[in-house]
């Protein structure tokens, strides 16, 4: 710290005292001490972490600013350098460090994955920027940054630190620092200071009183889109189920829940994770709405869903796409059979459920009946656009109204099977 930095303006000094005496205030003392003692915490999450050692190392030398002491512990640490993607996963690992540093602690994001989110801003997975949990002091652009690129950053969290004042500081007020509280990871990333409006967003908002007869797969498929449309756009509550639904049969009625409706989410009392109790679904409020479904509803939706019979071009499954244990079910109905000539058969799944029904010889049995099993893809992509005018044949109602063909017939896998061989649907 040069004399310029250190002594205050408007104050002669004779300069036989220049050497020895300096007037200056207590605030530029103190942050001269902080600023050129930042201890950094030894802490990385992606690629920018490399770049953050390289800064540390010979070629760029962060002693020359008071800053290599880079510390094992957030309770001896000053800085937190934000160097890499913030996953969902991570952000409370990252918020419980943050809380442990003592005050006064700075937040530095390097690169744009921890700013905004970079590249993978849209993923399910990652948090778009670390700021929507953190206090962010100096954001450094970049993918990623270079060391230069940091330097600058921690020389811009020097310029601020010079102009704090212990005066306005958040360390010396007297009222206590709040900790941030750390956001919990379940199905989503919930963010605690937002515990009330994420509450009042999954209350359920319609009752739903099941009273059809529930055998199948297929029959929580139809359940799925009567609700949907009976709802629209809303959180129904289900009650009147009589046993636990599979896997498969929960996805599938969360598939074509939301094909004539919008239902962001359901409560199944009993049987869900969430609400074990109707009153604690609707948060203790009354349902908005009432509705009945009875077997004669979900005969109602079948018949709604054909739109002709006879003969049949192909047949589409997987949508969603088949789990290991659909694919199984499929292979079973089709051991020893062919398909129809001039008929076509396919089954959407993923790449791994595939992988493993290959193992397991499914794929093979499938293929030798003449049918196809494909990954990661679905009946709206533009590929199907050969079938377009053709007569098709599926178990989802979904695929039926997203699809790229003529005419559609709805119903069960193993009608879907006897159509495909037989050529026709009666």
């Amino acid at each position: 710290m040069n004399e310029n930095e250190l002594n205050s303006p408007g104050y002669e000094i004779p300069p036989e005292m220049q050497s020895a005496v300096s007037i200056t205030t207590l605030d530029r003392i103190y942050n001269w001490s902080r600023r050129a003692s930042v201890w950094p915490m030894m802490f990385g999450l992606a690629c920018c972490a490399i770049e953050f050692i390289c800064t540390a190392a010979s070629r760029y030398d962060l002693a020359r600013f008071g800053m290599e002491v880079l510390r094992p512990s957030p309770r001896q640490s000053d800085l937190m350098i934000i160097s890499g993607t913030v996953t969902k996963k991570m952000i409370p690992t990252i918020v419980r460090l943050y809380n442990q540093m003592p005050e006064p602690k700075y937040v530095l994001a390097m690169g744009a994955c921890a700013a905004g989110g970079g590249p993978f801003k849209d993923g399910y997975n990652v948090v778009s920027g670390v700021d929507k949990f953190l206090p962010v002091d100096v954001y450094v652009p970049g993918c990623p940054p270079t060391p230069q690129a940091l330097l600058y950053g921690l020389i811009k969290l020097q310029e601020k630190i010079s102009q704090q004042s212990i005066k306005k500081v958040r360390w010396y007020r007297k009222e206590p620092i709040q900790e941030i509280p750390i956001p919990v990871l379940g199905p989503d990333l919930n963010d605690m200071r937002k515990i009330k409006l994420i509450k009042e967003n999954r209350k359920g908002t319609c009752l739903i009183d099941v009273k059809a007869s529930l055998k199948d797969e297929f029959d929580y498929t139809l359940l799925g889109y009567a609700v949907g449309k009976l709802v629209g756009y809303g959180i129904p509550v289900l009650t009147g189920l009589s046993r636990q639904p599979t896997t498969e049969e929960l996805i599938n009625f969360c598939a074509m829940s939301n094909v004539p409706g919008a239902v962001s989410m359901f409560y199944m009392p009993g049987f869900t994770v969430e609400a074990s109790s109707v009153e604690e679904a609707f948060q203790g409020d009354k349902p908005k709405d009432k509705f009945t479904v009875t077997d004669n509803d979900l005969k109602q939706t079948y018949k709604e869903l054909q739109t002709t019979s006879g003969k049949i071009d192909f047949v589409m499954l997987g949508c969603p796409h088949y789990t290991l244990k659909q694919v199984e079910e499929a292979a079973g109905l089709l051991k020893g059979k062919k398909m129809h000539k001039g008929v076509s058969f396919w089954i959407c799944t993923s790449a791994t459920t595939k992988l493993l029904a290959e193992r397991a010889g499914l794929v093979g049995t499938i293929e030798k009946a003449g049918g196809n099993v494909v990954v990661d893809t679905c009946i709206d992509e533009p590929c199907w656009v050969t079938y377009y005018g053709g007569v098709g044949m599926t178990d989802s109602p979904k695929c039926a109204y997203y699809r790229r063909f003529k005419e559609a017939i709805v119903s069960r896998l193993e009608d879907c099977v006897e159509a495909a061989v037989e050529g026709r649907w009666k």
